[in-house]
């Protein structure tokens, strides 16, 4: 146990480290080439280097031996070749601070790691700016995008971009630099199907879509990148033409904060819904990205998944659910949105029997609800000695943009 802890507490480091001192411009001998780290359980090897080759290319790669090598693939506008970069007395690692040269080899078949031959040779002279100075223009898929359907972590080399998705599957991609077009497949090794996907890049972000055929008719699927180091492009100006307050839409975003309880080791499960109301009756609304309606479902015999019973969740899309909603009917009086939130929480326990909190629903107008604040939804059990007493709240906020 000891051993695991210390582990982990060094890989926690190591991303400290990772993400702000070696990171930054570099002069070689064969132009200028941008590093940045990126590291952490969920990376493919424990972490990922990446960055522009001069201003055509791509170079990604991944540390070795314990952080005092690099080694991966770059392209130089033309051509893929292999590198291998050593820190600067072969006993220093890239994560420490003041590092601004290393030595190299590279070559086109190999990386010719042992080769003494200078035309193999790949040098740095000097570090010329740190990671403030970086923009990426060339190597803008490479690292972590948190997306409306899971995080993807991606590696790019020339137009070739290749990856993980969501842990369970593989994407694999082609990029293309006129069209700022992201366009490939994506495999689940869970549900061993394939799917297809279009991104359109936009700097540190994109929107897309993606669909089990070509056609890419099931959803839409946009991302946010992690580290933001890409050059973000020009913002597209539009010119207002209608000043009618009923053309456009509004997002409504509705978020699960928290968790509070009597018990440790939560599971059940929680969610939301959105119904549309007219005199025609009750419509349920799809959320963006036609996700699930449940933030959290698990058993008691996934330890993985169990809450712990004081419990704040993280601000990502596994916990939030947009709706995009015409202001023409948000303003229509004789439209109404109702938003359900619902939850059947259960605790676990050791020689006892579970407890059950019960199925708790609650609705609520969604232009009476107070934006910005926290609803509360509570079950309790009680005065039944055969499961015992206790309590189990959540809490969920809504927002509007």
């Amino acid at each position: 146990m000891k051993k695991a802890i210390l582990f982990f507490v060094a890989i926690i480091g190591l991303q400290t480290y990772a993400q702000s001192l070696s990171e930054g411009v570099y002069n070689t001998n064969f132009g200028t080439i941008n590093l940045t780290f990126e590291v952490g359980f969920d990376y493919p090897n424990g972490g990922m280097v990446y960055g522009d080759y001069k201003d055509n290319g791509t170079i990604t790669g991944s540390t070795l031996n314990n952080g005092k090598e690099i080694a991966g693939s770059f392209h130089n506008g033309a051509a893929e070749g292999k590198f291998i970069f050593f820190s600067p007395s072969g006993k220093q690692h890239f994560f420490d601070s003041g590092i601004s040269t290393f030595n190299g080899n590279w070559g086109y078949g190999s990386d010719n790691k042992f080769s003494t031959n200078p035309d193999h040779i790949w040098n740095s002279t000097g570090k010329k700016a740190g990671k403030e100075a970086i923009k990426n223009v060339t190597n803008v898929w490479s690292g972590k995008w948190n997306t409306t359907d899971g995080n993807i972590i991606l590696q790019q080399v020339g137009k070739k971009v290749t990856g993980t998705y969501k842990g369970i599957g593989t994407v694999d991609a082609t990029y293309n630099p006129q069209t700022k077009k992201l366009v490939g497949t994506f495999y689940n090794n869970n549900t061993k199907k394939a799917g297809h996907f279009e991104f359109n890049f936009e700097g540190n972000s994109f929107k897309g879509k993606w669909g089990w055929t070509a056609a890419m008719t099931s959803g839409a699927w946009n991302g946010d990148k992690h580290v933001k180091n890409n050059k973000e492009l020009p913002k597209a100006t539009t010119q207002t033409t209608s000043t009618n307050a009923n053309s456009g839409t509004t997002k409504y975003l509705v978020s699960a904060v928290s968790i509070n309880a009597s018990e440790d080791k939560i599971y059940g499960f929680f969610g939301c819904k959105l119904f549309k109301v007219t005199a025609s009756g009750r419509e349920q609304v799809q959320n963006f990205g036609n996700k699930s309606s449940d933030f959290y479902n698990t058993t008691e015999n996934n330890e993985n998944k169990l809450l712990s019973k004081r419990q704040t969740f993280a601000n990502s899309p596994e916990f939030f659910r947009e709706f995009i909603l015409n202001y023409a009917d948000v303003n229509n009086s004789n439209v109404k949105y109702e938003l359900e939130i619902y939850s059947h929480m259960k605790a676990k326990r050791t020689g006892a029997s579970n407890l059950n909190f019960g199925f708790k629903k609650e609705i609520f107008r969604l232009d009476q609800i107070k934006l910005n604040e926290l609803i509360n939804i509570s079950s309790n059990v009680s005065g039944a000695t055969i499961f015992g007493t206790g309590n189990c709240s959540l809490f969920f906020k809504v927002t509007k943009s």
